[in-house]
């Protein structure tokens, strides 16, 4: 008999909080395009003024530096979700340890993908368990169909809330300054020349 383990994503943490952030950036409606980057240019010497407040950093750990970030994204999520009608579709960031690891990590998903984790995990269970009213998880059908269908629902919320909220957008921005000083500090201290910072330019994807 085969080995049955539960169906994760075929992503890692990082790229699926990755996926949560960037569904904000990409394919942006060309309707709200014009007005987005003025808000993108005001929000971007606004929040200029605030990271002077963090450029010296060679006063604080890394980790003091890392909980900046995780604020900075706390605060895209508590945003959208205050503004989410759907909360399938709210995010909900925790410590985890992946499989075969006891260091958690931080990480960020929708509702409605945890939601479908926890089932797929429960069909593994009762199937190994050899309940009569198990269906065979091998295919993950029910997990893959559930992803499939809400993603493309979960972006457009996300693009909504953007057109509806300059704070999200503000925030959006903030947070990605905010990890170009870290990981450039980072860069600086390891002297890895290598690190470079996940940037993006907001303006680089609207038509």
């Amino acid at each position: 008999m085969a080995i049955i383990k539960p169906v994760r994503l075929s992503v890692g943490n990082t790229s699926i909080r990755s996926i949560v952030f960037l569904s904000l950036i990409f394919n942006l409606s060309p309707a709200f395009a014009e007005s987005t980057a003025d808000r993108i240019a005001k929000t971007g010497a606004e929040v200029d003024e605030v990271l002077e407040e963090i450029t010296i950093v060679g006063d604080r750990s890394m980790g003091s530096l890392t909980h900046l970030i995780m604020k900075a994204e706390d605060r895209i999520y508590d945003i959208f979700n205050s503004m989410n009608d759907d909360k399938r579709y709210d995010v909900a960031c925790r410590w985890e340890a992946p499989i075969n690891s006891h260091i958690k990590r931080r990480s960020c998903r929708p509702n409605f993908v945890l939601n479908a984790q926890s089932d797929n995990a429960r069909t593994v269970h009762a199937y190994m368990e050899g309940s009569p009213y198990a269906t065979d998880p091998s295919g993950a059908s029910y997990f893959a169909v559930q992803l499939y269908h809400h993603f493309p629902i979960f972006h457009q919320k996300m693009v909504a809330s953007i057109n509806e909220n300059p704070e999200l957008l503000e925030a959006i921005v903030k947070y990605n300054q905010l990890k170009g000083v870290v990981y450039k500090e980072k860069a600086r201290r390891y002297g890895d020349t290598n690190v470079t910072a996940p940037e993006v330019d907001l303006k680089d994807f609207i038509q």
